[in-house]
C-alpha cells in the first residue's frame, strides 16, 4: 500500500501499513532467534498467526491497533 500513489498519503492506511512491516520485522527476528532454538515449532505457529491476525481485524473494524512497543517506536521514528 505504501508503493501505490493515491493510498500511501491516507494517514489510516500509512499507519497499518508502516507498523504491519514493523511487526512482520520483529517476528522474523523472534522466529529466528527465539524459536529456531525450539524443536517443536508446529505448536507455535498458530500463535504467532494470532498476533499477526488480531490487529488486522482491529484495523479492518476501521480503529488504529495499538501494538506496545511497535506503535510508539513507528510514531517516535517519524514514520506515520
Amino acid at each position: 500500500m505504501l508503493l501505490i500513489e493515491e493510498k500511501k498519503n491516507r494517514p489510516f492506511i500509512k499507519f497499518n501499513a508502516v507498523q504491519a512491516i514493523a511487526l512482520g520485522v520483529v517476528l522474523f527476528v523472534i522466529n529466528l532467534k527465539v524459536l529456531g532454538l525450539i524443536p517443536v515449532i508446529a505448536c507455535v505457529t498458530p500463535l504467532i498467526w494470532l498476533v499477526v491476525l488480531w490487529p488486522a481485524f482491529i484495523a479492518f473494524g476501521g480503529k488504529y491497533p495499538e501494538l506496545p512497543f511497535i506503535s510508539n517506536f513507528i510514531r517516535k521514528q517519524g514514520w506515520v
